[in-house]
């Protein structure tokens, strides 16, 4: 806390590895269509975020703490839960846990078979930096060298599987790589990908992230931000665009995970919708528990300015202050 003025938040964007991503899918036959969406992350790429709103992401990373890992708000804590990750990226939160604590040799030798690139030629460079990092691997090197390249669709299914992981849930800041290490659950392991939490590992790695960003002088955000985005329109509905915006903040295309805007509409909203929910039924159902709880903090800061004609001004500004925020 205590960053007043600090620049807005930015993160560079993945959207042309997202459209490719998508464009190489359609043009899968059948039978590859059905094992890779079988992997249960497919639908990822076509429902990212292309535009951010960073002023809003940059506020609630000042109210992060990373101690408890939730935000530091006026009314208490609250944070993102495994069932927000469920519902708006529609992935698994339970399941085997994804590890990633192989040695950089193993997964440098499984990048070197993915990519059917020699450890020599990882380290060539590109422009001032070499294709291989521990930090990461060339976006571009990897969909040359694999989606574009007469290979095996075992390498193809791999490769995407990287990509995927890398530019949807688990970004970083370089906006042109992506870490190798997700190649020990796809390559070195050659476990059932559709049987890890990915969910789970995708809420870490963003609370990790929240964690840095947080930090005095830092000018970037990692992470999967199109969980966090719609996670703060859905628990702070002031901020959410106007009525039919929310499926075109991607420039047309999907913003969340298929089945998310029928529960927005029939559960978690309905009120903010014309016609309430998805059955035609006008009847509302009940608030949701942020409504509950905003509304009963509202209702205590009111009630203690106007029984309380005689508090110090300081504290009746410090209330007002609170019911503003």
């Amino acid at each position: 806390m205590g960053r007043a003025g600090r620049n807005v938040l930015r993160c560079l964007s993945r959207t042309h590895l997202c459209s490719k991503l998508v464009t190489w899918r359609g043009r899968l036959a059948q039978e590859h269509l059905k094992l890779v969406d079988g992997s249960g992350l497919s639908h990822l790429p076509g429902i990212m975020f292309r535009r951010f709103d960073w002023p809003l992401i940059s506020a609630f990373v000042e109210r992060w703490q990373p101690d408890m890992n939730t935000f530091h708000m006026p009314f208490g804590e609250i944070t993102i839960m495994l069932h927000d990750v469920y519902h708006i990226l529609g992935l698994r939160v339970d399941g085997s846990m994804v590890s990633t604590n192989l040695s950089t040799d193993v997964i440098r030798d499984a990048c070197s078979v993915t990519m059917d690139m020699t450890a020599e030629e990882l380290n060539e460079k590109c422009g001032t930096k070499t294709i291989w990092q521990g930090s990461g691997v060339l976006t571009e090197r990897i969909m040359d060298s694999t989606l574009e390249a007469q290979r095996p669709f075992s390498v193809h299914y791999s490769a995407y599987m990287w990509l995927v992981l890398g530019g949807c849930l688990f970004l970083d800041k370089s906006g042109n790589r992506t870490h190798p290490s997700f190649l020990n659950e796809l390559v070195v392991d050659d476990f059932p990908i559709n049987e890890l939490s990915w969910g789970s590992a995708a809420l870490a790695y963003l609370y990790r992230q929240l964690g840095t960003a947080s930090r005095k002088d830092v000018d970037s955000i990692a992470g999967c931000l199109t969980l966090l985005q719609p996670w703060i329109y859905e628990y702070f509905p002031c901020f959410r665009p106007q009525q039919g915006a929310l499926t075109r903040l991607s420039g047309g295309a999907p913003t969340v995970a298929p089945g998310y805007m029928q529960w927005l509409y029939r559960f978690s909203h309905p009120r903010l919708f014309l016609g309430g929910s998805t059955d035609g039924s006008t009847r509302l159902p009940e608030r949701t528990n942020t409504d509950y709880w905003m509304g009963r903090s509202m209702e205590i800061h009111r009630r203690a300015l106007d029984e309380y004609p005689n508090i110090s001004r300081e504290r009746r500004a410090m209330t007002e202050e609170l019911i503003v925020d």
